[in-house]
């Protein structure tokens, strides 16, 4: 399901996508979100498609900075 989301993204290479479905596929484990939740599967993909633009690659550590700006924000504090 992340690939699909990862697909609408700009031009990356074929083994970066696999990392950044990775990276979705991580979080969504972690913070326990449905495959079916799609809205929410989105915005995952849009912000690991975020930090990969900024140059991270790595799909672990793209996975932990999408659980931190998303725990944060469900507890109230505000990440850009």
């Amino acid at each position: 399901m992340s690939i699909v989301f990862l697909s609408e993204s700009p031009p990356f290479e074929q083994d970066e996508i696999v990392d950044m479905a990775l990276a979705v596929d991580n979080v969504c484990e972690v913070l326990e979100i449905a495959p079916e939740d799609a809205p929410t599967m989105k915005s995952i993909a849009e912000r690991v498609v975020q930090h990969a633009r900024r140059g991270e690659r790595d799909p672990e550590v793209l996975a932990e900075r999408v659980i931190s700006e998303m725990r944060a924000a469900d507890s109230g504090d505000a990440v850009s």
